[in-house]
């Protein structure tokens, strides 16, 4: 018995894919979380923890990080989130700050785009003050980070779903586009 005929995949890649990521193939299109993305779309794979400079390297100075900090109690709404910045088309923009171990290897399971910012943080942020507050502070400093790169930073928690770009109506507010 003869295999159904398999659509053409285009195997040349577009400048803007680099060793980082790869466009997603069939199989990985119909699972999980990216079976919510649009045919048209071309969803990335990150096969590999982000760095800031590989980020860079896609957001040209002056262009806007999408970011968000997570943890595994939070793993469903993280995904969520990037989901919804995928539909964007945002994906080699946009990076999740993952807390924890355990969330990060989901991540990359997933082929997502991350980075491990744990820096000793204990699982439990949301009863212990000092933790919380912790985490406020490596949220700043990833921030100031990214802007002294001279881009711009659009920080979200992970549960705000990005129905559309917000860049047109926060770019006349201030100097980023």
């Amino acid at each position: 018995m003869s295999a159904a005929p398999r659509a053409s995949i285009p195997t040349v890649a577009s400048p803007r894919i680099t060793s980082i990521g790869r466009r997603a193939n069939a199989s990985e299109r119909s699972q999980g979380w990216r079976r919510t993305l649009p045919p048209e779309s071309e969803a990335t794979v990150f096969e590999h923890e982000r760095t800031l400079p590989e980020i860079f390297a896609d957001v040209p100075a002056g262009g806007i990080v999408w970011l968000t900090f997570a943890n595994t109690a939070f793993q469903d709404f993280a995904i969520n989130w990037a989901a919804h910045v995928y539909r964007l088309e945002k994906q080699r923009h946009m990076a999740i700050a993952a807390l924890d171990r355990p969330f990060q290897q989901r991540l990359l399971r997933e082929g997502l785009p991350y980075f491990a910012h744990d820096h000793g943080l204990t699982g439990d942020l949301r009863s212990s003050v000092t933790e919380f507050r912790r985490l406020g502070a490596l949220k700043g400093d990833l921030v100031l980070r990214v802007l002294r790169s001279e881009r711009c930073v659009l920080l979200s928690d992970v549960d705000v779903i990005w129905m559309a770009n917000p860049t047109s109506v926060l770019g006349r507010l201030g100097d980023c586009p």
